[in-house]
């Protein structure tokens, strides 16, 4: 709902510049926000946010910045958790400054970037909620002052007081290798992520790295009976949905592990009004899911038309300008065209998440080997060649030279450890930047205090998804056991294995209503009658190919581009510049959908580094 910059100042100087380019710099953001507000308490330090013109709809829930005179100044990018701001919020209660620092007893909740500015005004922090869902970016200005903000292209353009953009040529082989960078460069020149859980402390012009003002929880141990960690995981998803009790609620509803979890949170709140979108049609066996879910819990329910862009410019561009630069991993995640104006008056609710059901990762092994190939096979491409992959592998190397001895006796961070160096951060980029500057957005899922309990569940507990299930089962009876589409809960896999610390992990009651009709998705990937009937440029699926690969190869970076992938994409890429039909084509439907990602995800970075946007 906000995007803002926090400059420290080590030149007063600079202020008149810093005036100039705040008052331009709002051609860097969608359309729809406003303009900027100014907040400058000494000479040493100054905040300015854009809002969104929605923000006044939800009150409480986001009211911009706001001061205190013991615990200075506050602003709240996103949402924080339930009765912490306004004038007379809590974050008092649980806010602790000492010898300039800030701290906090318990998480402050809800999915933001942060900024607060020192009672005395010398010094600032910035920060953003775990996981990054909206990542707080930092730049520093050769010798007059140095800048963080939630969006990298405006933080990296404040730092150069101008518009124009230059990008980084070392994050071109590590985003085609991972579709990120591990170590948080983005593709703007002096311009990174925070590095996980950690905080930016702002002074006198110059910005050092500090602890994370959000004390983690302590582990939950596996043998704790699993009622209990269903019961405790329910109450904090309630509060996750908080926004619901202030004003009427849609859902994005997919039908899903994830979505099915947020509406049965919400239907355990009981907002106002709770309607339901799914863009795609009633002949998609997700869509039949979804409006079976969404009746079940009284919910309104309907399908949206969803334009697709299939014009990879048009789709490379729509992506640019709502990640600033970072682009996702996969095609699926920009190709979408959101169409929000039935939202303006909803706090609408996302199910992105995974982090309680331990996303991707498909091993619990302990042993190291196995522990060493799932970190690098769940991070780097196979298709990226090992001199593209240098640099992450080398960050995985010494992270795994610490963390493997004990992954080896409990496998808790081989998920979270993408996750925290900003793999989710940068998935969610697009989505969120985009989403949010058009509608009240909330991400239960990715609220500060249920990714704390994630965290602090053991791997088995996480990856069988017993937890989360058990929490369903209380929020929301009646959608527990409808079965999923083309997908089945992971503790229903082994349904006789009871060597565990509880023996009701298989909750066998529900066995037989659960299990799934047989369906691929990636099969089914571009059937028309599995989801987005819109075509917004009418090109068909070789045609875009073609473009896609026209551009890279005309894209005056490709020599690096070449250095960093298998020559059999070469090959590929030069099949699809013919529009000649594909060496995938008798590859199993996963191993083209990687392939075809693969290639969008390099026609993203060729795009990034001709500035085709």
């Amino acid at each position: 709902m906000y995007a803002y910059l926090l400059f420290s100042i080590r030149n007063p100087a600079y202020l008149v510049d810093i005036g100039h380019f705040i008052s331009s710099a709002s051609s860097l953001l969608p359309s729809g926000f406003t303009a900027p507000t100014i907040i400058q308490p000494s000479d040493k330090v100054l905040l300015c946010y854009w809002a969104t013109p929605y923000a006044s709809l939800v009150g409480d829930v986001n009211p911009g910045h706001y001061s205190s005179n013991d615990k200075g100044t506050f602003l709240c990018s996103n949402y924080a958790g339930r009765g912490l701001l306004g004038l007379t919020g809590g974050i008092n209660r649980i806010s602790h400054v000492k010898n300039g620092r800030l701290s906090f007893s318990e998480s402050p909740g809800g999915v933001a970037s942060w900024a607060w500015i020192a009672p005395d005004a010398n010094t600032a922090t910035a920060w953003s909620t775990t996981p990054p869902a909206i990542t707080t970016f930092v730049a520093k200005n050769r010798d007059g002052f140095c800048v963080a903000g939630n969006r990298p292209r405006l933080t990296y353009a404040a730092s150069v007081l101008s518009k124009g953009f230059r990008p980084e040529i070392d994050y071109l082989p590590k985003y085609i290798a991972a579709g990120y960078a591990v170590d948080g460069l983005s593709p703007f020149q002096n311009t990174r992520a925070l590095p996980p859980g950690t905080s930016v402390l702002l002074r006198a012009g110059e910005y050092t790295f500090a602890e994370h003002p959000t004390p983690p929880l302590d582990p939950i141990p596996q043998d704790r009976p699993l009622d209990e960690k269903a019961a405790a995981l329910a109450e904090i998803l309630r509060d996750a949905c908080w926004p619901a009790e202030r004003a009427t609620s849609g859902i994005f509803m997919s039908g899903g592990k994830d979505s099915r979890t947020v509406i049965a949170a919400l239907r355990s709140v009981g907002p106002r009004g709770l309607s339901a979108f799914n863009f795609g049609n009633g002949l998609t066996g997700e869509g039949v899911v979804a409006r079976e879910i969404a009746t079940a819990v009284g919910a309104d329910f309907e399908f949206r038309d969803q334009a697709l862009i299939t014009d990879p410019l048009n789709a490379l561009s729509h992506a640019l300008l709502c990640s600033d630069g970072l682009g996702p991993s996969f095609s699926a995640q920009y190709a979408y065209c959101h169409e929000l104006a039935f939202t303006s008056h909803h706090a609408n609710f996302h199910g992105h998440g995974h982090l309680l059901r331990g996303g991707s990762q498909r091993t619990m092994s302990r042993d190291p080997k196995i522990l060493n190939r799932a970190m690098h096979n769940a991070i780097i491409s196979p298709l990226a060649t090992a001199s593209a992959t240098d640099t992450t592998t080398r960050t995985i190397d010494t992270y795994l030279r610490d963390r493997l001895p004990h992954l080896a006796k409990e496998p808790l961070d081989v998920h979270f450890y993408p996750n925290r160096d900003f793999r989710l951060g940068l998935f969610s980029a697009p989505s969120a930047l985009d989403l949010t500057s058009k509608a009240f957005m909330c991400y239960p899922l990715l609220d500060e205090r249920v990714a704390q309990f994630a965290a602090a569940l053991y791997a088995f507990d996480r990856l069988s998804e017993r937890v989360v299930f058990g929490a369903i089962k209380k929020l929301a009876p009646s959608i527990a056991d409808t079965p999923l589409f083309g997908a089945i809960w992971r503790f229903d896999r082994f349904p006789r294995e009871m060597k565990f610390a509880d023996s009701d992990h298989n909750y066998q009651d529900g066995f037989k209503p659960r299990q799934p009709m047989e369906f691929d998705k990636l099969v089914q990937f571009t059937n028309n009658k599995r989801a987005f009937q819109m075509d917004a440029d009418q090109i068909s699926p070789n045609a875009r190919r073609q473009k896609a690969a026209q551009l890279i190869l005309d894209s005056h970076v490709f020599p690096d581009i070449k250095a960093c992938i298998h020559p059999e994409m070469h090959a590929e890429l030069a099949l699809w510049a013919l529009g000649r039909p594909s060496d995938q084509s008798s590859k199993h439907p996963n191993e083209r959908f990687v392939a075809g990602a693969f290639i969008d995800r390099i026609a993203l970075a060729a795009a990034i580094y001709e500035v085709r946007w």
